[in-house]
């Protein structure tokens, strides 16, 4: 079954942070073997513990952190994601042997990537 996305829909999964604190706490709690519930928003005094030792404030919020800027580095490649033209135009370029639809295909590439360099 093929799932046919709109450019919107696109952006907004590519834009859509995700939820770094639930996730680290998630992680850290199967690293310490012990369950958990978050009561509220995504404060560590609302997580509460089901046994000791569990993972402590500065060690989700290390993790967090990290995650966040991971997230915020690679933008760059979100935003080229959405402006890269379709895979399928480069495919059916080489299938023709189509020399000027492929070298178009390439340019198109680089421009992109110029436009949005590596940090």
């Amino acid at each position: 079954m093929n799932i046919i996305l709109s450019d919107r829909a696109k952006r907004e999964m590519l834009y859509a942070k995700p939820n770094y604190f639930y996730q680290t706490v998630e992680k850290f709690a199967q690293q310490y073997n012990t369950g958990f519930i978050i009561r509220g928003n995504d404060l560590y005094e609302n997580v509460s513990w089901e046994k000791t030792p569990h993972p402590t404030k500065e060690e989700i919020d290390s993790e967090v952190a990290r995650l966040n800027a991971d997230w915020a580095a690679k933008e760059y490649q979100r935003k080229r994601q959405l402006e890269y033209p379709p895979m399928e135009e480069y495919i059916d370029a080489v299938v023709k042997n189509d020399t000027a639809a492929i070298n178009s295909y390439i340019a198109s590439c680089q421009a992109i990537k110029a436009k949005y360099p590596k940090p």
